[in-house]
């Protein structure tokens, strides 16, 4: 079978075969068989031909052809991206933005930052996502911590600081709304759940 068997969309194809092959008189000794031969015998790698029980009925070992199945389709890696966000204080409150409804995440709040270019500083970074989001100046005053989280196309490494006001009135470039908030009030929005993973930490 030429199909890949690590796409989802094939799987059927192995398994109406599986099925026409099963004797009815006794599946479940015939599922225990082939499942002990794929364990021990008919390995993805190395399968030890020499001690199979079937070899004789096997197109791809008379073939001479056990290095070419099962077939499999490479994975592309998966990116990592570098994340910088800032906890921006002000006035005894913090700054968070809510992004788009569409897209990924959509309609959630978080706290403002974003990528970090190639070679950039994690702290000017967040500066200056910070600023193209927003466009108010901060400074970062403290490391808070670092959050590692799997999305299902990509993964990031997000690095979170403390952000003292500097100057400037919120303008959006990106999010749809944004508000200063209390520590004590957070729970009263949706945040993603890589958010979530720091949110614990912070202090007023």
């Amino acid at each position: 079978i030429d199909s890949p068997v690590n796409q989802p969309k094939h799987h059927i194809i192995f398994k109406q075969e599986a099925t026409r092959l099963m004797g009815k008189a006794d599946p479940a000794n015939f599922n225990q068989a082939i499942m002990e031969l794929g364990a021990l015998i008919c390995r993805p790698k190395n399968p030890d031909c020499k001690h199979c029980p079937i070899r004789q009925n096997c197109f791809v070992f008379l073939h001479n052809r056990t290095d070419q199945f099962p077939k499999r389709v490479k994975s592309k890696p998966v990116p990592t991206y570098k994340i910088a966000v800032g906890i921006v204080r002000h006035n005894n409150k913090m700054l968070i933005t809510r992004r788009k409804p569409e897209g990924l995440l959509g309609g959630l709040w978080e706290f403002p930052g974003g990528k970090l270019n190639k070679g950039e500083n994690t702290q000017a970074g967040c500066i200056r996502e910070i600023y193209e989001e927003t466009r108010i100046k901060v400074k970062v005053d403290s490391y808070i911590t670092q959050v590692k989280h799997a999305y299902t196309h990509f993964k990031i490494v997000m690095d979170i600081f403390y952000c003292g006001y500097i100057s400037g009135d919120v303008q959006l470039n990106g999010p749809v709304d944004f508000k200063w908030i209390k520590l004590t009030d957070i729970n009263n929005f949706a945040f993603p759940k890589a958010n979530l993973k720091f949110i614990p930490l912070l202090e007023d």
